[in-house]
């Protein structure tokens, strides 16, 4: 199934096969992302409960970047399972960048008109949300920017650091791999990946801390446990990782 001659309905019936056996073989980590994932819908819902709540409050779009990032992450981590897992991070790199856009304009409620109208000035648009450091307070800064610059390095372009990971050169032939063919480079993605979706969750919540105290204490505890699991997935994929 990495031969480029495979025809297009066996690879989807791969697809298909890789994401139904992950879904047995990773029930922690589905469990995990899962439950994660029920963190970004609870404060989806929380905001949608708030009656204040409008087109004319920085937290009504801040709210919209949540759902992109949800997207992402949910969209990225079923690539995941198919064993796409290069295909899955460069989703995941609009949901990074989605919190970093909502960080920004959380700290500097001014941007949000420079982010709306990047059409109109692309030079103020590039300055402000890409060339400028991100907050310094931002929870995991120093990680989330390392991972966009890695995204950006090796991933998101075919250049020969993409070609090192995609292909595999033989005597006779070259070898494009369409599924993770490494166990070692899979679950090392998965738990980069899940780690990445912990960051998000807590950029957020970080957000949402000063105006919906009551929400972000309440749930804590939760947050805390899936930051357990997360060590305890660590620990059982170490061996397959540090082969």
């Amino acid at each position: 199934m990495e031969n480029q001659e495979i025809q297009y309905i066996d690879y989807v019936s791969a697809s298909e096969h890789n994401f139904h056996v992950s879904l047995l073989k990773l029930p922690e980590a589905v469990s995990l992302f899962t439950k994660l994932d029920q963190q970004i819908l609870d404060m989806s819902r929380h905001l949608n409960l708030l009656p204040t709540l409008t087109e004319k409050d920085t937290f009504y779009f801040i709210g919209s970047f949540l759902l992109i990032a949800q997207r992402q992450m949910r969209n990225a981590f079923t690539l995941q399972l198919r064993r796409t897992s290069y295909d899955a991070m460069l989703l995941l790199r609009v949901g990074l960048e989605s919190t970093v856009f909502a960080y920004r304009i959380f700290k500097e409620p001014s941007l949000l008109e420079v982010w709306a109208r990047k059409n109109e000035n692309r030079k103020e648009f590039t300055q402000k949300f890409s060339r400028d450091e991100i907050p310094s307070d931002m929870p995991f800064k120093e990680k989330i920017e390392q991972q966009l610059d890695r995204l950006n390095d090796y991933w998101a372009h075919p250049n020969i650091g993409y070609f090192a990971t995609a292909l595999q050169f033989q005597e006779e032939e070259i070898k494009v791999h369409f599924f993770d063919h490494s166990e070692r480079t899979f679950h090392a993605v998965l738990l980069s990946s899940l780690d990445l979706c912990l960051n998000i969750l807590a950029v957020f919540r970080k957000i949402l801390a000063d105006r919906f105290a009551i929400f972000i204490t309440s749930t804590e505890l939760t947050c805390q446990q899936l930051v357990t699991e997360f060590e305890q997935l660590k620990k059982k994929y170490r061996s397959i990782i540090e082969v």
